[in-house]
């Protein structure tokens, strides 16, 4: 994005980002409240036999190859684009407002690339990395590995499935509908400090735009060179600011949910009492509105929304299980040629974790080809039959989870009126001074569940 801008960040600008330590103070409500919700969630499934189907295929472990990278960038929240034409348009979006000097213009440093095999890597509030690569091969190789990183830097939260990531993720999305804002989009990308630091300057933006942009000067490409450089510089500082207070905050967090088991178990069947009793005067106000939005705002949409999500999942799976008959078709031809000792060493080196242990448990028994033939059809009919059920279990379970996070936004916005009014509405005696905070967030947490059974079923 070219060079530094000629004004940095002033001693003036730097204190009022570093004042904003309120963030997590006015957070924090919204996060005990919820913890407090999803621990006594978390302690009524352990109770719940009716829990959801279990996945059949033995889990696979991937072991790394030991080797360290030279060096590393943060991927978390970027996005990849291969052409010229996608980056301006995105750079374009985000500097909406930027005008500049026309009288003079400076020379486009992507007017002239050293090749036409581009990589872009793009972030509304991170350093733009340009990739260039010398054929579509070496592009494409490259597309592949950055998505992945980014991928993986981005779910780093969604893949540790812990009661206080749930907690975390639910407290932001509450803490931003007190705000007025329900979609959430990449915000929930990254670490905790991360994703704070995107609500934080999220809520700054509106200010930085009214306070900076009227104040740059030069040609317009210079006007959106210093303008993504000002909100990098913001957004590093207010990462190193929250990511050192996010110390204190954890160790608060593992306090919280300590004193929450140690204060619900006993209490157990009196919160969920409350709980379902509340839930079900919120029901019978929300349910003929909620049915009604379904019916009218979301269903006309569902069926062109479910092919967007399925069809590359359902072809994804599809491969993987055309990969899978092929290479156990390879390896019972082998055994039609080759001794029983290299069949196994084959058996070991190719197959994939759910295949190689039924197999092994089997093969010992088989003592010439015609046997060894028979238990590997026999393993991959069982193995394809835990495929095909683990595939469907886990579509349905992406598409319901999909359609929610598409959709709830606008349920939610649309039915918030009658939401608080049973709130407000609600006599002290039954809340109770003690599980009000227990039981509020639940409130929304039946409304998901009430709204997935709205969707018709697919």
């Amino acid at each position: 994005m070219g060079g530094r801008y000629s004004r940095p960040l002033d001693g003036k600008q730097r204190r009022y980002l570093r004042g904003k330590e309120w963030l997590l103070l006015n957070f924090m409500p919204y996060y005990q409240r919820q913890l407090a919700a999803t621990v006594l969630q978390e302690i009524s499934r352990e109770l719940d036999t009716q829990s959801k189907p279990t996945l059949q295929l033995l889990q696979s472990q991937a072991w790394g190859k030991g080797c360290e990278p030279r060096e590393s960038t943060t991927l978390t929240g970027y996005l990849l684009v291969t052409t010229r034409r996608e980056y301006t348009t995105l750079v374009s979006n985000l500097c909406q407002g930027v005008v500049g000097d026309y009288s003079h213009e400076d020379r486009d440093a992507l007017s002239d690339p050293p090749t036409e095999f581009l990589l872009f890597l793009y972030h509304p509030l991170r350093k733009h990395l340009c990739l260039c690569t010398d054929s579509v091969e070496s592009q494409h190789t490259w597309k592949s590995a950055l998505q992945d990183g980014i991928r993986y830097c981005s779910t780093v939260l969604q893949r540790r499935d812990t009661v206080e990531v749930e907690a975390f993720l639910e407290a932001v999305r509450f803490y931003r509908q007190g705000k007025g804002s329900y979609k959430v989009g990449d915000l929930l990308l990254g670490t905790e400090p991360e994703i704070l630091s995107n609500v934080l300057v999220e809520d700054l933006l509106p200010v930085l735009q009214s306070q900076v942009l009227p104040n740059l000067k030069g040609s317009e490409n210079r006007r959106r060179q210093t303008w993504c450089q000002f909100l990098e510089e913001v957004y590093m500082l207010v990462l190193s600011q929250i990511s050192s207070e996010f110390l204190d905050f954890q160790k608060e967090k593992e306090k919280l949910h300590i004193q929450l088991e140690k204060k619900i178990r006993p209490d157990l069947d009196q919160m969920l009492t409350l709980k379902d009793q509340i839930s079900r005067k919120l029901q019978a106000v929300v349910q003929s509105p909620a049915e009604s939005c379904c019916r009218q705002e979301v269903e006309p949409d569902l069926d062109c929304v479910m092919e967007e999500l399925m069809h590359p999942i359902s072809q994804g799976f599809d491969m993987v299980r055309s990969r899978f008959v092929d290479r156990v078709d390879e390896m019972i031809t082998v055994v039609q040629s080759s001794s029983t000792s290299a069949l196994q060493k084959e058996l070991m080196q190719n197959s994939i974790h759910t295949f190689q242990q039924l197999s092994e448990q089997h093969l010992s028994m088989a003592n010439n080809r015609n046997q060894i033939t028979q238990v590997l059809e026999k393993v991959k009919g069982r193995v394809l039959k835990k495929f095909d059920y683990d595939s469907s279990s886990m579509r349905k379970q992406f598409a319901q989870e999909w359609l929610l996070q598409i959709f709830l936004p606008f349920l939610l916005k649309s039915l918030e009126p009658q939401c608080k009014l049973v709130s407000l509405n609600l006599k002290e005696g039954e809340r109770g001074p003690d599980l009000s905070c227990h039981l509020m967030a639940l409130i929304q947490a039946d409304c998901i569940l009430f709204f997935r059974k709205s969707f018709p079923a697919q």
